[in-house]
C-alpha cells in the first residue's frame, strides 16, 4: 500500500503479498511461526493459574488472589493484549486462588525448570494436584505460580511438540509458564513476555547478558520487560495483528521514493515499510521503517518519537539478538532504557550499506502525529 496520490514521485511495483521470511533449523525464530508448536494469537485464548508450594518453600500466609493481581497487574496483562493486537487476540485467565496453595511433595530444588524433562515433571506434579476440580484440556495455557521463597529464581515458559507435553490426569499440557521469584518483583509485563513464547515470538535480549546490551533496546517487551509495554511492528506482523494491507514491501530499485507513515498503534493507514537485505523474493533479513511507540512501562513517561529504523534476521536463534535498532544515537537511561534516543526526526538520514545492498532512508517532516519519508534502494 503506498498513498501515491498524497506522495508525487517516483512510482514502484509493490507485490501483493509480502514473503515469509526464509526458514532455518533453529528453535524460536523470527521466521513464520509454526502453530503445530505454538498457540496462535487470534481470537480467544483460555489458561488457568494455580498456585503450589513445597517442602522447602511454604506459601506462609501470602494470598494467592493478591500474587495472582500482582502477576496480571489487576487486568492490565490482558488489556495490554487486546490493544496491541487492535482487539485480534484476548487472554482469558481463571484464577483459582479458590483452590488456595497446594502442596507438592518434593522439594522445590528437586526442579530446573531449564531442563526440558524436569521443568516438564513439575508441569506434571503441579497439575496432579488439581486434578479433581480443573479439567486442564479446556484451557490453551497453563500458569503455575511458586512462592517467592521456592528456588526458582525466574519465570521460563513450558512449549512442549505434541505427545511430549506434561500428563495430567485430564490431558497433555503443552504451553505453560512456571512463575518463580522475578514474577514477584517484576510487574505484570513478565507474564506478557512469558506467554509471548507460547504463541511462538522470541527473546531480542542476549543470552547471559544485561538488558542494557540488547540490541533491540528499550523497543519491544521480548526485549526490554522494564521499560516498554508493546510491540514493535514485525511482531504485530508477524501475530497476525497487524494488516498486510498497512504494510509496504519494497524490493525494486529507487531513488527517493515517497510515502508518509501513520502510528503503528492506529487501526488504518500505512504504518510499515520492509525492505529485503538479502533475497528480495525469499529474504532471511530484512529492514524495517515504522513510528516509534512512545509511551514507556510507567504511564507517565515517554519516550522521544519519531522514525525507527531496525534489521530482523531469521537465520538468528532466540536470545542471540536476532533483531537490531539501527539508532540515531546510541544512549541509556535508567527510567527510560537502553537506546530510547533511537528515533529519527525530520532532516535525518540514516544510509545502510551490507553487502550489494545500498538503503538510505530520509526524515522529510512531521504532519501531526504522521511522518513522511524518503527511501532509497538499490541492489
Amino acid at each position: 500500500m503506498i498513498d501515491d496520490d498524497k506522495n508525487p514521485g517516483q512510482s514502484v511495483d509493490l507485490p501483493s503479498e509480502i514473503p515469509e521470511l526464509k526458514r532455518f533449523n533453529i528453535y524460536c525464530s523470527e521466521g513464520c511461526t509454526d502453530y503445530e508448536l505454538y498457540a496462535r494469537p487470534i481470537g480467544t485464548r483460555r489458561s488457568v493459574m494455580i498456585f503450589v508450594e513445597f517442602p522447602d518453600a511454604p506459601a506462609g500466609s501470602v494470598s494467592a488472589a493478591d500474587t495472582a493481581n500482582h502477576l496480571l497487574g489487576n487486568g492490565l496483562a490482558q488489556q495490554l493484549f487486546k490493544d496491541q493486537s487492535y482487539g485480534k487476540f484476548e487472554l482469558a485467565v481463571t484464577v483459582r486462588d479458590d483452590l488456595g496453595w497446594r502442596k507438592i511433595p518434593n522439594a522445590s530444588l528437586t526442579y530446573d525448570c531449564h531442563d526440558f524433562n524436569s521443568h516438564r515433571q513439575y508441569v506434571a506434579d503441579a497439575s496432579q494436584l488439581f486434578s479433581r476440580e480443573i479439567d486442564f484440556s479446556e484451557y490453551d495455557f497453563v500458569f503455575i505460580v511458586a512462592p517467592y521463597g521456592a528456588s526458582f529464581l525466574d519465570s521460563p515458559a513450558f512449549n512442549a511438540p505434541k505427545g511430549q507435553g506434561a500428563l495430567s490426569p485430564s490431558g497433555e499440557i503443552r504451553l505453560a509458564v512456571t512463575f518463580g521469584k522475578d514474577s514477584y518483583r517484576n510487574n505484570y509485563v513478565n507474564l506478557v513476555h512469558e506467554v509471548s513464547h507460547l504463541i511462538g515470538l522470541p527473546d531480542l535480549y542476549p543470552y547471559g547478558e544485561s538488558v542494557n546490551t540488547s540490541k533491540a533496546g528499550c523497543w519491544d517487551l521480548m526485549s526490554d520487560i522494564f521499560h516498554c509495554e508493546c510491540y514493535l511492528g514485525w511482531h504485530r506482523y508477524k501475530n497476525g495483528w497487524l494488516d498486510p494491507t498497512r504494510i509496504s514491501y519494497l524490493w525494486t530499485t529507487t531513488t527517493d521514493w515517497p510515502t508518509t507513515l501513520s502510528p503503528i498503534q492506529c487501526r488504518e493507514g500505512l504504518s510499515m515499510v520492509i525492505l529485503p537485505i538479502d533475497d528480495m523474493h525469499s529474504p532471511s533479513k530484512v529492514l524495517c521503517i515504522e513510528l516509534s511507540q512512545t509511551r514507556t512501562g510507567k504511564s507517565n513517561e515517554h519516550r522521544p518519537e519519531g522514525v525507527l529504523i531496525y534489521t530482523v534476521d531469521s537465520s538468528v536463534p532466540t536470545g542471540h539478538s536476532p533483531l537490531h535498532i539501527l539508532p540515531k544515537r546510541v544512549s541509556q537511561s535508567a527510567e527510560l532504557g537502553y537506546l530510547y534516543e533511537a528515533c529519527f526526526q525530520p532532516n535525518d538520514s540514516k544510509a545502510i550499506v551490507e553487502g550489494t545492498t545500498n538503503i538510505e532512508v530520509l526524515v522529510v517532516e512531521r504532519l501531526d502525529s504522521r511522518y513522511r519519508i524518503q527511501v532509497s534502494y538499490h541492489r
